[in-house]
């Protein structure tokens, strides 16, 4: 009904605004109909703000991979391993703990991602002589 709809966005403001990251991750998950893409829009920016904090607030311990998991709102052990490697976070030799002291050079994914392709490009471009 509407006016589920209209509570479950108060809550997600709500959430937002008070930085209550695992929650915001568990509306984001029951998101319902169109919500879920609303969110997706800055799904990825709360995800890697939820980590910076998180490497800080755990520092100097060292947590397993399975607590970032949750933190971050991943379903799989896989996503969790692929996103934190993907943003530079630093893990043990089993990839089963998040070595907090070590990671200190984390960046957003998406902006490596971005790096990497306008990389890529310049290079091509160096390789065919339009650069």
């Amino acid at each position: 009904t509407t006016h589920s709809i209209i509570r479950y966005a108060i809550n997600v403001v709500r959430v937002i605004r008070f930085g209550n990251y695992i929650q915001f991750f568990r509306l984001y998950k029951e998101s319902p109909g169109l919500c879920k893409c609303f969110l997706r829009t800055i799904v990825d920016s709360f995800r890697y703000q939820t980590l910076l904090k998180a490497l800080k607030g755990f520092k100097p311990t060292s947590p397993g991979v399975d607590v970032f998991q949750r933190i971050l709102g991943f379903d799989t052990l896989e996503e969790s391993l692929t996103y934190l490697v993907n943003c530079g976070v630093v893990l043990s030799e089993d990839c089963s703990v998040v070595l907090t002291k070590e990671s200190t050079n984390v960046s957003s994914p998406n902006l490596n991602k971005k790096h990497k392709n306008a990389t890529r490009t310049m290079n091509a471009g160096v390789i065919h002589g339009t650069f």
